[in-house]
């Protein structure tokens, strides 16, 4: 059956039952209303008859008493007609005695009436000569006594009209609370019926969706009472199949993406480690846990426990910030199965599309090979430079003394040979110190002097070396210092020379009528300085690159492109970092991260 003809038939039911509810009701009380109306009438009526008749008895007795005692007039004729209606009263009361026993007692007063009519009439015929006859009084006194039974007898009847209404009052009553009664029972069950109806189905209908939504599409159609709810639950079957097939379908393709996933994540030379959103390992590829020496335990580790202690509070900081405090990229030695090797790792954050989860990648390098080889290359470019350094002293010293005995024409083309000459000697002795300093740096030979520096005072002494070439240049050179800076622990000299190569590469590469902004701010804990341009940007490609030695962007090219690796080098020797930021034709900034 469906559902709107159910709810109108139970609901109808019990309107029925009240419709024929109501008109009983009605009935009985209109019944007693009448019966009660005529009993009591009736007996009122024959109550007030007696009454009556009693009045108009005392009134001929006191109309006999009267002419008893007045004395008779002989010359008056002598009338024995009765002057009262009490003929009259007692016709009219005669109909209202109509039950056995008050037709009775109605009649036993009738005839004491005869028998008091017929004292009163031999009273009457002997008045002149004697006094009252004895029967006369006797016939009154029984005359008042019928009377009071009359009387008496309807107000029995009186009462037990009264009774009755009460006990046909009483019964109604309970019959219709009996009948209200049986109607809210049917209407209880009713309800109950169609709430059962109703509350089966949506039990199941919820079991179907909780089993859908854990994944179990194995859901038949039982069938029910209610058509609505079959229709559903036949809906609901066929989406489950279809969402089974459907996953049948998939399945197979999400397991083959998911061995093709870690196929790649294992072929890849460099170890991978992802972390969650609370720091704990969710994948590793093979690389990783035999560089970690995990060996297929790493799973669920937290990232305290995964290498150096530093890399936890590294994955920390980009989980919280994005990105570490120090350097983006750092180095830890680890020591697997006795054998100690180098690895370099970076941390990259990353937020998944869908739940909006971040989490952590970890790239591993081991650079040991590669750590040796560039001890190797610093130490032979430190000693070919220091080689090479003292004999091009000596030609550039030769050649100087060659000039000043020779003495060539100002403006003649050897003058000119012997200047280009000079020039590239000084060119070569500049690179030779360049290649000497870096690779001092990078194997540590480089001894830094580190004192408490204000940096608010180091980035204004920048700004007044530049200045004058800023103005020549048409550029805007400002400043940007945080209040209250902490004093960091610099080596004056090594710091002049990174703010001096960036400063340099940035009027280098600024047009006229732009601008150079130094600044400096506190980043967490520690202190962050920025060097910004609006030049034409790095393209993407060379970011990655611009740190290595060599490198050179742009077309304004000055020097042999090892400022910013001996830049780098420098802050790395201060425990800090140095990080790029520049979108094409938008300008650059350098930024330096320095512990305080």
């Amino acid at each position: 059956m469906r559902l709107r003809p159910r709810l109108a038939l139970s609901h109808g039911l019990i309107v029925v039952w009240m419709v024929l509810v109501f008109p009983v009701a009605l009935y009985a009380i209109n019944r007693l209303a009448n019966r009660a109306d005529a009993l009591m009438s009736a007996d009122l009526n024959a109550i007030e008859a007696v009454d009556r008749i009693r009045q108009e008895l005392d009134t001929r007795l006191a109309a006999l008493m009267r002419s008893a005692l007045t004395p008779p007039d002989p010359s008056a004729a002598r009338d024995v007609t009765p002057q009262f209606p009490l003929h009259a009263r007692i016709e009219e009361a005669r109909p209202l005695f109509s039950e056995p026993g008050e037709r009775a007692a109605f009649a036993e007063f009738e005839r004491r009436y005869l028998h008091f009519e017929n004292a009163v009439a031999i009273w009457q015929a002997g008045q002149m000569a004697q006094p009252p006859a004895r029967e006369l009084p006797a016939a009154v006194d029984d005359l008042h006594s019928s009377l009071l039974r009359l009387r008496d007898a309807k107000n029995a009847a009186l009462w037990d009209a009264a009774k009755w209404t009460r006990e046909y009052a009483r019964n109604m009553l309970f019959l219709l609370f009996a009948l209200g009664l049986l109607a809210l029972l049917v209407g209880l069950l009713g309800t109950l019926r169609v709430m059962r109806g109703i509350l089966e189905p949506v039990e199941r209908l919820s079991g179907m969706v909780r089993r859908m939504s854990e994944g179990d599409f194995d859901i038949a159609y039982r069938g029910g009472s209610v058509d609505e709810f079959n229709r559903l639950e036949r809906h609901f079957e066929a989406m489950a199949q279809a969402l089974k097939r459907f996953r049948e379908t998939n399945l197979d393709r999400l397991l083959m993406e998911q061995r093709r996933t870690d196929a790649v994540l294992d072929s890849i030379g460099d170890g991978l480690v992802i972390f969650s959103e609370v720091g704990r390992i969710e994948r590793i590829n093979a690389v990783a846990e035999r560089q970690l020496g995990l060996r297929g335990q790493a799973i669920g580790l937290a990232c305290e426990d995964v290498g150096d202690p530093g890399i936890g509070e590294r994955v920390r900081e980009v989980l919280a910030h994005g990105e570490p405090s120090g350097a983006t990229d750092a180095e830890f030695e680890f020591d697997c199965d006795g054998d100690s090797r180098l690895l370099a790792y970076s941390l990259h954050r990353f937020v998944e599309s869908e739940s909006g989860r971040p989490g952590v990648v970890m790239v591993l390098r081991d650079v040991t090979a590669q750590r040796e080889f560039d001890k190797m290359r610093s130490e032979f470019v430190m000693r070919a430079s220091h080689e090479l350094r003292t004999p091009i002293t000596s030609i550039r010293m030769g050649l100087g003394l060659l000039g000043e005995k020779l003495a060539f024409p100002p403006g003649s083309r050897d003058a000119e040979l012997y200047d280009t000459i000079q020039q590239e000697l000084t060119r070569m002795v500049a690179l030779l110190t360049d290649l000497l300093d870096l690779s001092r740096l990078r194997a540590g030979a480089h001894t830094m002097e580190r004192v408490p520096t204000d940096i608010a005072g180091v980035l204004l002494d920048a700004r007044t070396r530049f200045q004058l070439a800023a103005e020549q240049a048409k550029i805007v050179l400002d400043t940007q210092i945080e209040d209250d800076l902490p004093r960091l622990s610099l080596s004056r000299t090594a710091f002049d020379r990174v703010l001096d190569n960036l400063i340099g590469n940035a009027l280098r590469h600024t047009p006229a009528g732009g601008g150079i902004k130094l600044s400096a701010h506190r980043a967490d804990k520690c202190v962050a300085i920025e060097v910004e341009d609006t030049g034409p940007g790095i393209p993407y490609a060379q970011q990655a690159l611009i740190f290595q030695p060599f490198v050179q962007v742009g077309n304004k090219r000055g020097g042999a492109g090892l400022g910013l690796a001996i830049c780098k080098e420098i802050v790395q020797q201060h425990g800090g970092g140095i990080r790029v930021s520049s979108m094409p034709k938008q300008g650059t900034t350098f930024t330096i991260v320095l512990p305080a």
